[in-house]
């Protein structure tokens, strides 16, 4: 949720003002940002993943993606052996049925 509320928590800055904005931001032509992952525009539109997420990817399809316009982070603790992208379709999946499952609601 940190990220989610830009670095504060609590009504207090935790992170530097920006640096959500710069490790999530996509550098060079690629679909990496400064620590996070942002995904191609097919992937985000295939699943109707809002433009302002970016994930984290960890090993053997570990994920963890936050939505802020949703207020919403989403964990995936599972283990998937599918080599090389570890069920990036399961995870899409997965992310676009939780925003349908919770709506435009801000909790």
């Amino acid at each position: 949720m940190l990220y989610v509320n830009d670095g504060v928590i609590g009504g207090h800055r935790i992170l530097p003002e920006g640096w959500v904005q710069y490790s999530s931001r996509q550098t060079l032509d690629s679909f990496y940002a400064a620590g996070f992952w942002v995904g191609s525009r097919d992937w985000r539109k295939r699943w109707r993943i809002p433009s302002d997420s970016f994930f984290a990817s960890g090993l053997l399809g570990q994920r963890v993606i936050i939505i802020p316009s949703k207020h919403l982070v989403i964990a995936r603790f599972g283990v998937t052996q599918d080599w090389p992208d570890f069920d990036i379709e399961g995870f899409g999946n997965l992310v676009a049925d939780v925003i349908d499952a919770v709506g435009n609601e801000r909790k």
